[in-house]
């Protein structure tokens, strides 16, 4: 609430400390003078945690080019009401309504699934060609009547996005992928991309997605066998006609290699490239979150306490404050104020489960800095005010 003062008698409140300095008559003219020295709202410089409640478990954040959406995996905010993947929305990272969104219909929720939908991750692909245009014209001599034909060729960009989810399940051991044209949803499911038979493992499961730029983008995911990292391409079509490029979305996209890059106690991995060009890798560990820095996508990661594929990296985010069990890095987001911000899921001691018993993972955002690939300070999780406020 905003609070209107009139200063009816500025002598009688020249004591008060209501953000205001230097009450006094400079110019001897029976006036005061009055300072403004800023405002002491803890609004105008924080923001509260958790920036949602009372879950948003196993979710993802999008980046879009006017907002940011976050989605949760399936759960009941209230006994009995279902919520097929909750989407919520904000303009700043900060504060996040919901509209009742959800990220699958009914209608559309995967029909190959049998267990809920429990981890996802999903990012704007961007994939973009070369196409040579050719263009053929006709020229007729107006003495001699001959026609004269040219043919010119020349190269363009042309470029497709759309919205690509990937997605696991308390129950499959399998990966599923999904797309929209917008970040809220609906989303439209493709089917199983993945399976834990198809590696030869016994487990497959917290899959995370991210594009680092045009035709440059990576899936993570861990088995039973440890976490990993490989490239995934979208295929596309080019109209002939109109040389207008559509991603395809009645196949599946195309996996290429994996590549080990921890063992199975480093998981539920998260992808981040920074401001310098440094790989980093974030990984739920014994209750917390470590990382891990490499030069290249899929590694080899190292920390302070040697190669991920020994070790599980250096802490991240630990807990505190009366919440337990950070996970889930959710995305990195860079700020224009310098910092990076995490988005992150948190237990409260407290109350680990909510009234119809799915867990209680409420979403947290802190700011931490980067330097030279590594975390300058470790997050401890707190609930309240956060500093400083998030700018785009």
């Amino acid at each position: 609430m905003r609070k209107i003062i009139f200063l009816a008698a500025a002598g009688a409140l020249c004591t008060m400390q209501l953000g205001l300095t230097g009450c006094t008559d400079m110019d001897g003219d029976g006036i005061d003078n009055v300072e403004w020295g800023g405002s002491t709202n803890p609004e105008s410089t924080s923001y509260r945690n958790p920036v949602w409640e009372p879950s948003l478990e196993g979710g993802t954040v999008i980046v879009t080019p006017n907002n940011f959406v976050a989605i949760g995996g399936e759960t009941q905010w209230a006994v009995g009401v279902d919520y097929c993947c909750p989407t919520i929305l904000s303009t700043n990272m900060m504060q996040w309504t919901t509209n009742q969104q959800v990220a699958f219909s009914a209608a559309n929720r995967p029909a190959w699934i049998t267990g809920r939908i429990n981890s996802l991750s999903a990012d704007l692909i961007t994939e973009t060609t070369k196409v040579t245009i050719t263009t053929t014209t006709t020229e007729t001599d107006e003495e001699t009547g001959q026609e004269t034909t040219t043919t010119t060729s020349k190269e363009e960009d042309r470029s497709a996005s759309r919205y690509f989810m990937v997605y696991s399940t308390d129950k499959d051991n399998a990966i599923g992928v999904a797309s929209s044209a917008a970040a809220q949803g609906p989303y439209v499911d493709h089917g199983c991309l993945l399976k834990a038979s198809d590696l030869g493992v016994g487990t497959l499961a917290d899959p995370f997605i991210v594009a680092y730029g045009n035709n440059d983008i990576y899936i993570g995911y861990t088995t039973d066998n440890g976490s990993y990292v490989r490239k995934i391409e979208f295929p596309f079509t080019v109209d002939a006609t109109s040389y207008a490029m559509t991603i395809n979305i009645s196949g599946l996209p195309v996996l290429g290699d994996a590549t080990k890059v921890s063992s199975a106690s480093f998981s539920n991995i998260a992808l981040f490239r920074d401001a310098d060009g440094n790989y980093m890798i974030f990984g739920d560990v014994d209750g917390g979150v470590n990382y891990a820095v490499a030069s290249d996508p899929t590694g080899p990661y190292t920390a302070g306490s040697g190669s991920l594929l020994s070790s599980n990296g250096d802490t991240f985010i630990e807990g505190g404050n009366g919440y337990e069990n950070p996970c889930n890095v959710m995305r990195i987001i860079p700020s224009s104020n310098g910092n990076c911000y995490v988005a992150f899921n948190a237990t409260l001691t407290e109350t680990p489960a909510m009234p119809s018993g799915y867990a209680r993972e409420p979403m947290m955002v802190n700011p931490f800095k980067i330097s030279g690939g590594k975390v300058s300070a470790a997050i401890k999780v707190n609930s309240g005010w956060t500093s400083p406020r998030f700018v785009r």
